[in-house]
């Protein structure tokens, strides 16, 4: 039994000033109104309470304050934590549950929630049979206590008027949603009406088409009508449109687009119901099936009339094969729901086994993300599991990702550092091949140099772009090291250098000398022997010199006005001069133009090859006129290269005269 709640009790005033207080509603009070009103009369320990156990306290103060009315009563009070027993914490869980119910009737979206009102009911209803049986094991003495215990509680009175409310509202509910169902009912005869007027009208057939599109819409967008007439009006409708199809005949090709377009649309329909009768899970299959039939229903026209049996007996066959495949799955649910709790359980071992051990390489994890991908998505696809094994799989799931993507991560992050080092040590190698070069010694750094490309093989990896660019510099610079190596290149000493310089600065110089028509060849010829007075040097920095001193001679001879057509000849004169102390630039020069001849050759064999396609009448035509020129001026520079040429090897013939005889000298010594 509870124990009795003590409250400091003043005067008969005191007292009916406390009991119109507590006749307030208190559901609909907020909690600082609710401890306000307790504190005002004298109710202590309600600071850390609920909502709910406050106006439970303050309706049992109130009842037993109406029970007691007229007797003295204590004036200590006691702390209200102390108030309520075993048999008070279920009342309190009974006003919790009727002041919940009350809150979610009142909602006005309280029809999404009435699977949790008609729970709250139904335990309400409970605990006040089970109060109602407590009372009834009592052995009752006499008639008044029976009397007493026949009377409601204000508990259960307030639980009736909710009740009684909430019945009203659901039958306005359904009585606004019958109401609204007729309208709809109503809407979809007017819009059969329209499309029986539209079928033999007058008017253009583009108009009366627009008019008809406007109507379907019209009829899609319009909600269900009463079941006993929802059937009906659908027959009714489609017949009238089929109806309105036929007429359109004054207009075959208008006609035969829109069937057109709704065959096509009705075969990708059929294409994905056979697609869904595929797939392994067959919740989702039957969800798509009945959008599939909803867009097949409502959103698309006839098509031909010797199509429609056809198709639709092929839409009824993929469909035929879901729903067979859905009963199958009902017989056999908690077998199916294990298969595939197994089927799941083995992809996520199969996802374990992906990080052991953890792949070592880029190449390895690309592999192992493509496996980790498609394992995911196989995972997703296969159908619903035990409920109660639901929630752990997909933690697993979710944890085995979380792992994975882990050592993904911290994969690449020391991937980032290994990176920075490889790229570091390809530098580091490539600076060491560029101070060897620099240097006077750099002949003996051979075995070196050879350690490095094996060295450098080694390396680790690197992206793609980076390599190509790295790869560029060293080899460029291992070459040119080779290379030297094999011509016999030394590098520069003081008096080289210095001789060098002189010449350079010398042909800097040539801007400056005054010449005129008459003496520029001589002149230019006079500079370069000068140049060539000055000192020799290596192969190398001498073909360096030829090249920047013919530069200098074109820009000279450009500028003293000379007449167009010598001046190419003019600078023949002076490379062919200059060459005579340079055979090895010599022998480029001829190997040069012999290319230049051929490919003019070939041009001019096209272009005659051409001319013979031209007949005798065409010899007025332009474009005869235009190849004849290009002949013409193509034959004439052939001429002069080979003119070049000559002039070329005759010297080559004579800079190998002096060799040649002084090698005829040391073989007759040496047979002697």
């Amino acid at each position: 039994m509870a124990k009795k709640i003590n409250k400091i009790k003043g005067k008969s005033k005191a007292d009916s000033k406390i009991e119109s207080s507590l006749n307030l509603d208190f559901s609909n009070m907020k909690v600082v109104d609710l401890r306000a009103l307790a504190k005002k009369n004298r109710i202590t320990g309600i600071s850390k309470m609920k909502k709910a156990d406050i106006i439970s306290v303050l309706y049992k103060i109130n009842s037993e304050g109406k029970n007691k009315k007229g007797k003295k009563s204590s004036n200590k009070t006691k702390n209200i934590k102390k108030v309520l027993d075993k048999k008070g914490k279920d009342e309190g869980g009974l006003y919790k549950s009727i002041i919940l119910l009350k809150t979610k009737i009142k909602d006005p979206k309280w029809y999404n929630n009435k699977n949790d009102i008609q729970f709250l009911i139904d335990k309400i209803e409970k605990l006040f049979l089970k109060e109602k049986q407590i009372k009834n094991k009592d052995h009752l003495k006499t008639e008044n206590e029976k009397a007493k215990l026949s009377l409601k509680s204000k508990e259960k009175i307030e639980f009736e008027n909710i009740l009684f409310k909430y019945r009203k509202i659901k039958r306005n509910h359904f009585k606004d949603l019958e109401a609204q169902k007729k309208l709809n009912g109503e809407h979809k005869k007017e819009i059969i009406e329209e499309i029986k007027k539209l079928i033999g009208s007058d008017k253009s057939i583009n108009v009366i088409y627009k008019k008809f599109k406007s109507l379907q819409e019209k009829w899609h967008k319009t909600g269900p009508a009463l079941r006993i007439d929802n059937n009906n009006l659908w027959e009714t409708y489609k017949h009238h449109v089929e109806r309105f199809y036929d007429f359109l005949h004054i207009n075959r090709e208008l006609r035969d687009i829109d069937y057109k377009h709704n065959y096509e649309e009705k075969i990708k329909i059929i294409e994905q119901a056979e697609k869904l009768a595929k797939i392994s899970d067959i919740h989702k299959a039957s969800r798509e099936l009945n959008n599939l039939h909803r867009l097949w229903k409502s959103e698309l026209g006839p098509v031909f009339p010797k199509e429609r049996e056809s198709l639709w007996k092929r839409f009824q066959a993929a469909s035929k094969l879901i729903h067979n495949k859905r009963q199958d799955f009902q017989k056999n649910i908690t077998q199916n729901y294990s298969l595939n709790l197994d089927a799941k359980n083995n992809i996520l071992n199969q996802l374990k086994s992906l990080t052991k051990p953890i792949p070592s390489t880029h190449k390895d994890w690309q592999k192992k993300i493509k496996t980790f991908n498609d394992l995911r998505e196989e995972f997703k696809k296969i159908g619903p599991v035990i409920k109660d094994q639901s929630k752990s799989s997909w933690n697993n799931f979710r944890k085995i990702g979380r792992d994975f993507n882990y050592n993904k991560n911290q994969f690449y992050k020391d991937q980032k550092k290994t990176l920075r080092e490889n790229i570091n040590n390809y530098s580091k190698l490539i600076n060491e091949i560029s101070s060897i070069l620099e240097k006077k010694d750099w002949k003996d750094y051979i075995q070196r140099v050879k350690n490095m490309q094996l060295e450098y093989k080694d390396l680790g990896f690197i992206p793609k772009n980076q390599a190509k660019k790295l790869n560029k510099e060293f080899y460029d610079k291992m070459n040119l090291y080779f290379k030297r190596l094999k011509s016999g290149y030394e590098k520069l000493n003081a008096k080289e250098e210095n001789i060098y310089n002189n010449k350079f600065n010398k042909i800097k110089e040539l801007n400056k000398i005054k010449v005129d028509k008459k003496t520029l060849v001589e002149s230019i010829k006079k500079e370069w022997d000068i140049i060539l007075s000055i000192g020799k040097l290596d192969e190398n920095n001498e073909n360096k010199i030829l090249n920047y001193f013919l530069k200098e001679s074109i820009k000279i001879i450009k500028d003293s006005n000379i007449e167009k057509e010598n001046l190419d000849e003019t600078n023949f004169i002076i490379e062919l001069y200059c060459l005579e102390t340079n055979i090895d630039n010599l022998k480029i020069k001829i190997e040069k133009y012999k290319k230049t001849l051929d490919t003019l050759n070939n041009q001019i064999n096209q272009l005659e090859n051409n001319i013979e396609f031209f007949s005798q009448s065409s010899t007025d035509s332009p474009m005869l006129k235009e190849v004849t020129k290009k002949l013409k001026l193509l034959s004439e520079k052939s001429k002069v290269l080979n003119e070049r040429i000559k002039k070329l090897k005759s010297l080559e013939k004579k800079l190998l005269k002096p060799k040649n005889e002084n090698t005829k000298n040391k073989m007759v010594k040496s047979e002697k």
